[in-house]
C-alpha cells in the first residue's frame, strides 16, 4: 500500500482563501494488550500532534526511533496553535515532505476500542454477523478479533488541511 494517495485543492469557502489538502494512509496502533505497541511508540507525541511513521527518517517538530509499526522512524508535527509550534510555512513543508516520504499517520487506539470497531464492522455487514455470533458462542473471539480488526478496521485515510 502506498501512503501517498492524492493532493488536491479544497474548494474555496466564501471569504476564505482556498487550502491544500494532503491525504495520508492512516494506521491504528494498539496502545495496550498483547498486540499493543503504542506505549513504546507514542510517548513523545503531544496531544493534537499528527504522528507519522515510515521506514526512513521523517520531518517533524519532534522525531524519534522506536518499535517497528510501518517502519522505525517517527515524527510529530504539532498543530498550528500548539506551544513550540512552527510558523505555518514550515509546518506545511514538513507535511509535504512526509507525504513525499510515504509516511503513514498513526491513530492510537485501545484494545477495547479496537474490539468495538470490529464488532461494529461485523454487525454492519449481515453476512459477517454470523461469524461474530459463532466466535462468541464458541469462545473463539479472543483468538480471532485481532486479525479481523487489522484486516477490516486498522487502515483508513486522513486528510490534513494546510
Amino acid at each position: 500500500m502506498s501512503a501517498v494517495l492524492h493532493l488536491q485543492k479544497a474548494p474555496p469557502v466564501l471569504g476564505q482563501p482556498s487550502s491544500t489538502v494532503l491525504r495520508f494512509e492512516r494506521r491504528a496502533v494498539l496502545t495496550d494488550g498483547p498486540h499493543g505497541v503504542g506505549a513504546d511508540v507514542l510517548p513523545h507525541a503531544p496531544d493534537g500532534a499528527i504522528v507519522f511513521n515510515a521506514p526512513r527518517p521523517l520531518c517533524g517538530d519532534l522525531t524519534w526511533m522506536g518499535k517497528f509499526v510501518t517502519g522505525r522512524f517517527y515524527s510529530a508535527v504539532l498543530h498550528e496553535g500548539a506551544e513550540r509550534s512552527p510558523h505555518a510555512p514550515r509546518r506545511a513543508w514538513m507535511l509535504h515532505e512526509n507525504r513525499t516520504l510515504a509516511a503513514v499517520v498513526l491513530r492510537p487506539i485501545s484494545e477495547a476500542q479496537a474490539q468495538m470497531e470490529v464488532r461494529a464492522f461485523y454487525e454492519h455487514h449481515p453476512k459477517l454477523h454470523v461469524y461474530l455470533q459463532a466466535y462468541m458462542d464458541r469462545g473463539l473471539w479472543d483468538k480471532h478479533w485481532f486479525g479481523a480488526w487489522y484486516e477490516h478496521c486498522a487502515w483508513d485515510a486522513v486528510e490534513v488541511h494546510l
